[in-house]
């Protein structure tokens, strides 16, 4: 009994020291934090460890992405340090495997490589990497509850609500739903406490060293991100600026409006190595194309039921907050009590609500590109801050707010219960948790005194943790929604990412650089972790150069246009990109590229591979004797396109001294009648399917020796996506294409799907139309590209190719001997990041095919190199150099003159 009295007494001390304000807390306020988060944490995430499931998300971006870009990032600092250890101190900026050859920087950014913490994967091996990536996600959501804390520590409130509201914080609906989806989502939790901090001190005219140093890590960090964080601390100033000044309100607001300014500049400049050159690369890439818009003003009545249902209980995606019941009585007491010193709080909860329910908000902040609920996570900061002001109220509340109280249950539970469409288990779990707070709340009413207070928030952060506990384990559970099914198994994930029928034609011999294609790969962005030119790319920012031309050639294997899954075994295309391999895992009925001969066969684990060889292979670099007008060459179909790019190379402008020459184009387009077609038409520009797997018998007169294709031409599927099967006799493809309203069509509109090359002429073929579905479609094109001229004029393209061809990090080097005046061809996706030299002598890269690099050569022997910078790196170190300058400026003037810091004056 003595020892149960001591630890009662220890235990009572802790908490009166937890509840009273002062420094010598702020440790164990924090040691109180850490352990609450490892338990929670622990029962909430639990169901991965006994699944035996990774943090790595399995459906998308886990495997294809962020798992992948983990690998590859702890690589790229390996080589780094190693070539620096070496003497070697050029930092590759391009790589030859990313999608054909794309920048590390422009691509690299957005999964993190400006992140401080990614700095970590250099010291862990390859085998290990999805321990790191698991314990990324852990430690980025425990350290954005750490700044929550050093906020409220700032605001000087109350130790234990302020752990409350950290763990509401780092426990919400997009923490939890979004931050294992994509870790670096959490990136922005963690740094937007620490700028309102620094931002406040600016404006309260304090030192300005916190803000400035978090507006550089956050820009450095992401620059996505960095955008809605802009516009957060840009209301934050103005609603927090009229809170502050009370006199000469005009001439005190220019000045607070400079300083801010000021900072910010000098915080982004400090960024600029990195910063600049992704913003570049964001606007000259396939991302940056224009998304359709839909009614930016309002929701329908669904979805304002919902984004007031779903702002409690279980998160199933970032549009809902997701957070725990505590809250919502706390927002009801924030409107019930007027207190003055609370305004601001009260204004930005207004300003952000508006955001919610107004779809335009959501779509600026996304920049401007589809309408998203990613900015939520500055909402959540915001309500778990009021759980911090207003918990200390919640245990003496008036008999009108528990009737206002009474009456939100009451209003929460009859949209629950009386409609169908929210009438369901999630939903009916909030509504009980909401209950069951009320009666918490009433239960731990009681006088004003320390004592009292102690035990009731003892008592309201057990509720909170269970409610925490409860809304996780409602979404993650296998047997209720079931969301760890669309994780990755811990110990697969890594021999997963790494499987491709590519690894059969590996390695490349020393010294040489052609490409591989496969049948397929389980992730697109196999070639940049398994280190081959490959031909597939799926990463959030993608050249401009490369989306533009599996926009033009129509290839339905690039949707949306950064996620590239190869060119659809196009026999022309394959050989115009240097492919010299492809290979294909036994038991498919893929398509075989024409030219490729069988070469060998391969095990690879239980699976076996046969690689093929392109007869025809062109090498990086290959030549053209005649080129083709840009205005000539758009006019054509995406067929006719790969049927021109054989023969004449397209040029932005006309060359002097160079023969330009009109195609002969053998593409043919074929007569088709449709034999038998039930419960589908194609009449007035439209399809209409008016049965379910709704089928259309083709038949045509095919050619002998040639690719057929089917085009659609002019389709538009308006609210969601279109898909078609289409079987012939040796095998089939399954069609998706995006719809209008979808955020990641780009208005593509026209698809051309290849059917294979035969000898013999393919004559039918069947569509099946697995959904009743209308689309906007003007017509169903039947096309055959006969291969007699193609290996005639591959030949020709590689009689005069580059040779002696070195390509060492971030430059190309090579020789040619023309016999007479060409146009060199180079199929690395064009960048404004290359120069190019010829003979010693500076000389314009031209866009070859809209697409690659293309160098003007007179006739004779020449020496061609090739240097990569990143566009923009030379102006982003000026003005990081400047920024710093700034900063050690401003540092020392605080430093020195002290009465460079005072306060407003308040009444």
């Amino acid at each position: 009994m003595k020892v149960l009295d001591n630890m009662k007494d220890k235990s009572s001390k802790i908490m009166h020291d937890l509840y009273n304000k002062g420094k010598d807390t702020k440790l164990l306020t924090f040691g109180i934090y850490t352990v609450l988060f490892c338990i929670i944490f622990l029962f909430s995430y639990i169901g991965f460890w006994q699944n035996g499931k990774s943090f790595v998300w399995a459906q998308i971006d886990g495997t294809t992405q962020h798992y992948p870009a983990l690998i590859y990032l702890g690589k790229y600092f390996r080589k780094i340090i190693r070539g620096f250890l070496a003497g070697n101190f050029v930092v590759p900026m391009f790589d030859f495997n990313l999608g054909m050859g794309s920048d590390i920087i422009q691509t690299f950014h957005y999964y993190g490589l400006g992140d401080p913490l990614m700095l970590l994967s250099a010291v862990v091996p390859v085998k290990y990497s999805v321990y790191l990536y698991n314990g990324f996600i852990i430690l980025r959501t425990y350290l954005s509850g750490i700044t929550f804390l050093s906020m409220c520590f700032y605001f000087k409130k109350e130790q234990m609500p302020s752990v409350s509201g950290a763990l509401i914080y780092v426990f919400s609906g997009f923490a939890v739903f979004s931050g294992i989806r994509h870790p670096y989502f959490i990136n922005p939790m963690i740094y937007l406490p620490l700028i309102i901090i620094g931002l406040d001190k600016v404006l309260k005219k304090e030192k300005p060293h916190l803000f400035i140093t978090m507006i550089f890590i956050s820009a450095i960090s992401s620059f996505y991100f960095f955008y809605m964080i802009t516009v957060f601390i840009f209301i934050y100033a103005i609603v927090r600026f009229f809170d502050l000044v009370k006199e000469n309100r005009v001439k005190e607001l220019c000045a607070a409006f400079f300083r801010c300014v000021i900072f910010y500049i000098a915080g982004v400049l400090m960024a600029g190595i990195i910063f600049i050159p992704v913003v570049i690369g964001f606007l000259n890439s396939g991302r940056s194309k224009d998304s359709p818009i839909i009614n930016l003003f309002s929701y329908d009545v669904e979805g304002y039921k919902n984004i007031f249902i779903k702002f409690l209980g279980p998160p199933f995606n970032w549009e809902y907050l997701g957070m725990a019941a505590i809250v919502l009585f706390c927002i009801v007491i924030m409107f019930t009590r007027r207190n003055h010193k609370y305004r601001t709080i009260r204004v930005l909860f207004l300003i952000l609500s508006i955001f919610s329910i107004v779809p335009f908000f959501s779509y600026m902040m996304n920049g401007f590109g589809y309408v998203s609920g990613r900015w939520t996570f500055g909402f959540a900061l915001l309500i778990s801050f009021i759980v911090v002001e207003y918990l200390p109220y919640i245990f003496q509340i008036t008999l009108k707010e528990k009737g206002v109280l009474f009456f939100v249950v009451c209003l929460y539970g009859t949209i629950c219960i009386t409609d169908k469409a929210t009438r369901n288990v999630s939903n009916l779990f909030s509504l009980a948790m909401l209950a069951l707070c009320f009666v918490v709340i009433l239960l731990l009413q009681h006088e004003d005194n320390k004592k009292s207070f102690r035990y009731g928030y003892s008592a309201i952060a057990l509720f909170i943790g269970i409610n925490l506990i409860a809304n996780c384990n409602f979404l993650f559970s296998p047997t209720i929604s079931n969301y760890i099914s669309q994780f990755e198994n811990q110990k697969q994930v890594l021999g997963k990412i790494f499987d491709t029928p590519a690894s059969s034609a590996l390695p490349i011999p020393k010294g040489e650089f052609y490409r591989i294609d496969s049948s397929t790969n389980i992730v697109n962005n196999i070639p940049a972790i398994r280190e081959y030119p490959g031909i597939s790319i799926y990463y959030s920012l993608v050249n401009s150069s490369l989306a533009d031309m599996h926009y033009e050639l129509e290839n339905w294997r690039a949707q949306p246009l950064f996620n590239i899954s190869g060119v659809d075994a196009r026999s022309a295309i394959e050989t115009l990109s240097s492919v010299r391999y492809f290979s294909l895992e036994t038991g498919r009925n893929d398509n075989i590229p024409f030219g490729f001969v069988e070469s060998y066969s391969k095990q690879r684990g239980k699976k076996t591979d046969v690689v093929y060889e392109n007869r025809y292979a062109l090498p990086l670099g290959y030549t053209y004797s005649s080129f083709t007008s840009m205005d000539k060459y758009s006019q054509l179909n995406g067929l006719e396109k790969q049927d021109s790019m054989m023969q004449s190379v397209a040029l932005p402008k006309r060359i002097e001294g160079f023969t330009e020459k009109e195609p002969n184009i053998t593409l043919k387009k074929l007569e088709y009648e449709i034999e038998a077609s039930k419960g589908v038409r194609l009449e007035d520009g439209k399809l209409v399917v008016s049965q379910d797997n709704a089928q259309m018998n083709i038949k045509f007169k095919g050619i002998e020796n040639s690719e057929t294709y089917i085009r659609f031409k002019n389709l538009e599927a308006d609210d969601s996506p279109f898909y078609a099967s289409i079987n012939f006799q040796d095998g089939g493809k399954n069609f998706k294409a995006l719809e209008k309203q979808s955020p990641w069509y780009f208005g593509q509109k026209n698809y051309s799907i290849n059917l294979g090359y035969r000898t013999n002429p393919l004559e039918s073929i069947i569509v099946t139309f697995p959904k009743r579905k209308t689309i906007n479609l003007e017509d169903i094109e039947i096309y055959c590209q006969p291969m007699d001229n193609y290996p005639i004029n591959a030949e020709l393209l590689k009689s005069e190719p580059l040779e002696n061809i070195k390509v060492l990090g971030n430059t190309i080097e090579g020789t040619v001997d023309l016999s007479s005046n060409k146009i060199l061809c180079i199929s690395i996706p064009w960048n404004s990041g290359w120069k190019a030299k010829v003979d010693g002598k500076d000389v314009e890269i031209l866009k070859a095919n809209n697409m690659f690099m293309g160098i003007p050569l007179v006739n004779g022997h020449h020496e061609v190199s090739l240097s990569y910078t990143t566009p923009g790196l030379k102006l982003g170190a000026l003005s990081s150099l400047i920024g710093l300058i700034i900063f050690l400026v401003v540092v020392l003037g605080y430093k020195n003159k002290s009465n460079l810091v005072f306060k407003y004056k308040k009444k």
